[in-house]
């Protein structure tokens, strides 16, 4: 067993009584555990620098999708504003033309 493999067997056989580990099957169940928990701390290991990147990436992403929604909320106001300019100028069109209709014009009266 590995040095990892020992520490793990005896942190667990100091946790239970001396009668639980007398069979041979218990010694092979406790031998088993100790060498998955040891492929564990290394695994754990060996992923934690991954995680970590992970991790920024999925803050950069939230950070990312922030700025998405601030420029979409943005882009919408500014849609309704030139909608409303726009609008605005179209019924100061209609304003005038319905003002110049109502003139009356000289050629009209005969002048």
């Amino acid at each position: 067993m590995t040095d990892a493999q020992k520490k793990i067997w005896r942190d667990t056989v100091r946790t239970e009584p001396e009668e639980f580990f007398e069979t041979t099957v218990l010694q092979m169940l406790l031998r088993n555990y100790c060498c998955l928990m040891a492929s564990v701390a290394a695994v754990q290991q060996e992923t934690e620098p991954g995680l970590s990147v992970s991790a920024k990436a999925y803050a950069r992403g939230v950070k990312a999708l922030d700025e998405l929604r601030f420029r979409r909320t943005g882009l919408g106001v500014s849609v309704l504003i030139i909608l409303a300019i726009i609008v605005g100028l179209w019924l100061k069109i209609r304003q005038l033309e319905h003002r110049e209709a109502r003139r009356p014009r000289p050629e009209d009266h005969g002048l």
